[in-house]
């Protein structure tokens, strides 16, 4: 089949590069470019000792080598072997960019061809994904971008076949490729791309306007070839992207056939349900609007959560447990199969969803209700203090919950203007910065330190904290205060409930025989057991609340006066992700005002990794605690610090103030505009934090 044949020959040329392979120099013995073969020598050759001398310099950029090589032997710069592979050639593909400024300064040819490909110094540059050597030839030396190699492969399909994304925005910003522009067999970049596999890539071509429906001579479109090596998330952005998945190719074959021949049917029927589509590609019929989806979720609990107290109080365990199922499952199916899906129909969905907050929402508005109605006309007299700082508490809960979930937590503005992000590319590629660590490569900007992505929104986060199901929003710079204090004035307002429930509990008449058969409770919580059901379960189910929210007031408490967020705890313990660099290798860059990977978590507690390391786990905080605790016990701290002393952390984190300006009621209550806050008691701009302060400088904006 025809298809076939092409996998076959992009197997053989589109080999994504190892980048832990960069510090080891290629040499003509294990070149995997195709031009790169055994080094052989001619009679012809007039200083044949003296040209493999020279080409070894060049593969280790032995710079003193080369230079006595040229300026004591008189060695010309242009010498090669006879496999017309020059000297510049051998620094460009083992990133040696120091020697290769030299040789280009001795009058290297930029734009020789060479090898069995047939390809220049740039060419090579862009196949091994090497931003630094292309931009100084092409940016310093000229080099001639449009040229293609023997099998008609310009830079910009080379740099798609190195899997370097960096190397392919650098591309697509500074020359002037067309994104669109195919090899001989009609195989544009998002073909490639596609192929290969990389969610990275084909993300930046189609937000930069690639072609999806562009057919090579196989009849096969991006999303065709994406089937051939299928990643979900590359299926998933090609769908959105619109890919006609009932197209035919030469072989009359559409998206259905290819998949089976692939063995990819399950991916593709999964794929197209994340897109919300049927299986003939048309969009499926939802009776709910996103929006009706989310709001129905959210009030889910406000039913769910009364049902199910109610279902534990007929007193038989049987009844309470055959009712509690039949609820579950009932919501179980109606979210899963009628809510979820109008609006997210991924595997995190439900995390994702406003469920969690409609929970907690619920509970507090029935802890409201039965106290305002029940609770409050027989205990007011005697505990009227109690009541009145209830009513204040659960005020402030409600008033910073719904402040903290509708509020931007400090989304970082997308760069749409091309000006402007040229510029920060080449900034970044001055500072030897320019990766993913430091340019988002989905909204285009300098990645602020202390920011993250958020995926659905496309946008990043200032000060990222984490994201909390039970507001259903990121906390970060603008909102971390008020989810704070949402925690704060819940776990107190639990306690006060608890206390007056139990007053409540105490007036109830319940026969001493029913008091006595309560072996754990207590008399008033007995009392409530019987006489009270409902208010008691309620109890209990709060009570329960306050569990990992203390876990989870715990946490806080010891990350901000550490001055560190629950992100960067959880990245002090992960190894350093590709972050597609490609700096130099003879170059020596200093990065130590960057944040560094720490050695792993050592486990407090006996836990297997399931536990640790689940779904459950993070949604109430263990894992978190688990990780500050150890830190906190083995004193680590990255070196790049923004500790600045326990006290200086929690005045930076409560108060937000102007330089000079002294500490008042006004700023503790002073709520970020955009991404000022304090940091070392001076007013930092977390949009536009690209340096670490130290403690005893001013922090640097």
């Amino acid at each position: 089949m025809s298809h076939l044949n092409g996998e076959t020959e992009l197997d053989s040329l589109a080999e994504p590069v190892e980048s832990a392979k960069m510090d080891e120099p290629v040499v003509a013995e294990n070149a995997s470019i195709g031009a790169l073969h055994d080094v052989a020598f001619t009679d012809l050759d007039k200083k044949p000792d003296l040209i493999e001398k020279y080409m070894n310099a060049a593969q280790r950029g032995d710079l003193e080598t080369l230079k006595d090589l040229l300026e004591n032997e008189k060695l010309d710069v242009n010498s090669m072997l006879d496999d017309n592979v020059s000297a510049l050639h051998w620094c460009a593909i083992n990133n040696k960019l120091t020697a290769l400024k030299y040789l280009v300064s001795k009058g290297a040819a930029v734009n020789h061809k060479g090898g069995d490909l047939n390809a220049t110094p740039v060419q090579w540059a862009c196949r091994y994904g090497l931003v630094y050597i292309s931009d100084y030839l092409i940016t310093q030396c000229g080099a001639d971008t449009d040229v293609l190699d023997n099998q008609g492969f310009n830079c910009l399909h080379l740099a798609v076949h190195s899997s370097n994304v960096m190397m392919v925005i650098y591309i697509l910003t500074f020359t002037n490729l067309h994104i669109n522009s195919a090899d001989p067999k009609g195989r544009t970049s998002l073909h490639w791309a596609a192929y290969q596999g990389d969610p990275f890539t084909v993300d930046v071509l189609l937000k930069l306007g690639a072609d999806i429906s562009i057919v090579d001579e196989t009849g096969f479109t991006p999303f065709y070839w994406g089937l051939v090596h299928p990643i979900k998330n590359v299926l998933i952005k090609l769908i959105e992207a619109g890919s006609d998945i009932n197209h035919k190719t030469v072989d009359n074959k559409a998206a259905w056939e290819i998949a089976a021949d692939m063995n990819c049917t399950a991916l593709l029927k999964t794929a197209l349900k994340e897109c919300d589509l049927n299986a003939d590609g048309t969009k499926v019929h939802r009776y709910l609007t996103e929006s009706q989806g989310r709001q129905i979720v959210f009030l889910n609990p406000y039913i769910a959560v009364p049902l199910s107290l109610l279902a534990l109080t007929t007193g038989y365990l049987v009844v309470n447990v055959f009712s509690l199922a039949v609820i579950f499952f009932v919501q179980t199916f109606v979210l899963q199969y009628l809510l979820l899906p109008s609006f997210d129909r991924s595997p995190t969905a439900l995390h994702r969803s406003p469920y969690f907050a409609g929970v907690f929402s619920a509970t507090a508005f029935w802890c409201v209700v039965t106290w305002l109605f029940t609770i409050m006309p027989k205990t007011f007299s005697k505990a009227p203090l109690s009541n009145l700082l209830f009513f204040l508490v659960a005020g402030c809960v409600f008033a910073s919950f719904f402040k903290a979930m509708l509020i931007d937590p400090g989304y970082i503005p997308a760069e749409t203007n091309g000006d402007k992000i040229q510029q920060t590319i080449r900034e970044l590629i001055d500072l030897r910065k320019f990766d993913s660590r430091h340019f988002c490569i989905h909204t285009s900007i300098r990645k602020p330190l202390r920011s993250r992505l958020n995926k659905l929104k496309n946008k990043n986060v200032a000060k990222f904290d984490h994201y909390c199901s039970w507001v259903n929003n990121d906390v970060g710079v603008r909102n971390h205060k008020l989810f704070f204090a949402f925690s704060v004035s819940l776990e107190i307002a639990i306690f006060l409930y608890y206390s007056l429930a139990k007053r409540y509990f105490d007036k109830l008449d319940v026969p001493d025989e029913f008091e006595e058969s309560c072996f754990f409770l207590g008399e008033d919580m007995c009392s409530g057991y019987y006489a009270s059901p409902f208010i008691f379960n309620l109890t209990m189910w709060s009570l329960f609340q306050s569990a990992w929210l203390s876990l989870l007031l715990l946490v806080q408490f010891l990350q901000i006066s550490k001055g560190i967020t629950s992100y960067e705890v959880s990245t002090l313990h992960q190894g350093v992700d590709n972050s597609f660099s490609s700096v130099p290798t003879d170059e020596s860059v200093d990065l130590s005002s960057d944040e560094v990977a720490l050695p792993g978590l050592r486990k407090l507690v006996c836990l297997p990794d399931i536990v640790v390391n689940s779904r459950c786990s993070r949604l109430i905080g263990l894992n978190q605690f688990l990780m500050i605790s150890d830190d906190m016990i083995q004193q680590k701290s990255g070196p790049a610090s923004f500790d600045q002393g326990i006290v200086q952390n929690w005045l930076d984190f409560l108060f937000l103030k102007t330089n000079g300006e002294p500490y008042s009621w006004r700023n503790l209550f002073k709520l970020p505009i955009l991404g000022e806050a304090n940091l070392g008691g001076e007013l930092v701009d977390y949009y536009k934090l690209y340096k670490v302060p130290t403690k005893q400088s001013s922090a640097v904006v």
